[in-house]
């Protein structure tokens, strides 16, 4: 039975750059969309809890609907990016310990 090699990628300086910046470009931009959703959460909580207004709310049936459907969607998506960016930090940590096994020197690992 022949033997078969397994070659590893070379995993060079621009190896090292190349996946670091992925992982923080992804991690900002999941940042951006985080910020995003919670100020769409926000201004939708100000508009559905507004003492003011909460006579109208209640009996607005399609009023309340259309602001219920819209407040539950940003939970939902303030929910997602929290968990990408939570997945994103992780995964920048992973590739950090794995540079570290692999004794990449620390300036690889920064970005410009």
């Amino acid at each position: 039975m022949p033997t078969v090699r397994i070659q590893r990628a070379k995993q060079d300086e621009q190896y090292w750059k190349a996946r670091m910046r992925v992982l923080q470009t992804a991690l900002d931009n999941d940042r951006t969309f985080l910020t995003a959703a919670k100020k769409r959460l926000t201004d939708l909580d100000r508009q559905v809890h507004r003492p003011v207004d909460y006579v109208l709310y209640a009996r607005n049936g399609l009023r309340r609907a259309t602001l219920d459907g819209a407040y539950q969607a940003a939970v939902t998506e303030s929910s997602r990016y929290t968990a990408a960016v939570t997945n994103r930090t992780r995964a920048i940590g992973v590739a950090e310990e794995e540079a570290h096994h692999a004794n990449v020197p620390p300036g690889w690992l920064r970005l410009p």
